[in-house]
């Protein structure tokens, strides 16, 4: 079952199930921070869907040049993610802590290309259960099931969702309140801390209650 977001939004459990979503996203932040890092923020979130989608996409029509640095650099560029030094910036932090790994071209030597560690695309497959699995508690649907029956649908469904990030000007240039979070270090984080530590969905007429007090404080008090 297909859902709108208008549906969504609108749904009576919809605040509750957020809510769920947002905890176990702080469960992975605990073990395992630094992977959970590369989407700490906005341009790096975006940036590591358009690398994955590069490399998935290469994966399916069998090229081997699916993600290199020169083709990654045009897309973020191509969608006004980040500036080109950005973008070399954050493949050069991948590859230090092993989110990516580097290879020769067979054909060309000179050519070096990426692929995520077996220890990335595990930290997807779970960023993708999660997100099923809160789907599914909306309208009880399967989507985590027929997920995880075959999890090679990653290399299908990964570059559609890319697809819609950086199309989307909504997702790529958040509104102003929102992207006061967005854009800040850790603020992904710290939008997962206040949405789990709400203490009721408000009705968008005032202020809400929220147990959280402190970024350095956690579980909030």
């Amino acid at each position: 079952m297909s859902l709108r977001a208008a549906e969504i939004a609108q749904h009576a459990d919809f605040f509750a199930c957020v809510q769920r979503q947002s905890e176990a996203f702080l469960q992975v932040n605990e073990r395992s921070p630094r992977l959970a890092s590369i989407f700490s923020t906005q341009h790096r979130w975006l940036m590591a869907h358009i690398g994955l989608s590069l490399y998935f996409r290469g994966r399916a029509q069998e090229r081997f040049d699916g993600l290199t640095a020169s083709r990654f650099s045009e897309h973020v560029r191509v969608f006004n993610v980040a500036s080109r030094n950005t973008a070399a910036s954050f493949l050069s932090e991948m590859l230090k802590y092993g989110v990516l790994l580097e290879k020769p071209d067979r054909f060309d030597r000179r050519k070096k290309l990426l692929e995520p560690s077996s220890e990335t695309l595990g930290a997807l497959d779970t960023w993708m259960s999660i997100h099923a699995n809160t789907l599914d508690m909306i309208d009880a649907g399967t989507r985590l099931a027929d997920y995880q029956s075959d999890r090679a649908l990653i290399t299908q469904l990964q570059p559609l969702i890319a697809d819609g990030f950086v199309q989307h000007s909504s997702i790529r240039e958040p509104a102003t309140a929102f992207s006061h979070f967005m854009w800040v270090n850790n603020g992904f984080l710290v939008t997962e801390r206040l949405i789990f530590a709400l203490e009721e969905p408000g009705n968008g007429s005032g202020p809400i209650l929220t147990s959280f007090r402190s970024i350095r404080t956690w579980p909030p008090e």
